[in-house]
């Protein structure tokens, strides 16, 4: 064994990575609200706010840099899976030590955590902001042609100001725990990158 620490944060990494993709699947946000008398709700994990940036997302900016911050972490996750198990692979001595390459993808995978930790912030803040500014015209924009049907005039401000009430919306246990994995795992893998550089 080469190094136990460095063992224990790059298993650490790992699943943390893997946990991320899990709680992708889960509630990011949800809403409840009532357009012209009928009740409305709805949630969206991670894995739907991916894919409204490949079937064209709300157009709103704050919805827009949430969906490709999410897409981004998606991919940095597996980069940072499979940079901890060469990491790990290294340290337990089945792959060759080369100093200088093992430095440098140490250095790329402390780097690759913290961004996913930033970016964690970022979805969280742009989920805040989406839900505040943005929700309701998503929501007047889906109810549009079927209120037209009756209200040929109807436009999507008319429902916000006139119809739409009782909005309520929370972000989702999803978007916070990836938030607290992206932070613990950006942590442990700079105090890796640290310890190693002592040694």
């Amino acid at each position: 064994m080469k190094n136990k620490k460095s063992i224990i944060t790059n298993s650490i990494s790992i699943i943390f990575g893997i946990l991320i993709y899990i709680f992708l699947g889960q509630p990011y946000f949800s809403y409840s609200a009532n357009v012209a008398t009928s009740p409305i709700s709805g949630t969206k994990t991670g894995y739907q706010l991916i894919n409204d940036l490949f079937v064209g997302g709300e157009g709103n900016i704050a919805s827009m840099i949430m969906v490709f911050s999410l897409f981004i972490m998606a991919i940095l996750a597996g980069v940072m899976i499979a940079l901890s198990i060469y990491n790990l692979l290294v340290n337990t001595g089945v792959i060759k030590e080369t100093v200088g390459a093992n430095k440098i993808i140490k250095l790329i995978n402390m780097i690759v955590a913290v961004v996913i930790a930033v970016l964690g912030i970022v979805v969280i803040s742009c989920t805040a902001s989406y839900l505040a500014n943005g929700l309701d015209m998503s929501i007047a924009n889906n109810a549009l042609p079927t209120l037209q049907a009756m209200m040929p005039n109807a436009t999507a401000e008319y429902i916000i100001a006139n119809l739409l009430t009782g909005l309520n919306t929370s972000i989702g246990f999803g978007n916070i725990v990836n938030l607290i994995f992206g932070i613990l795992v950006g942590g442990v893998l700079v105090y890796d990158y640290i310890a190693t550089k002592k040694n």
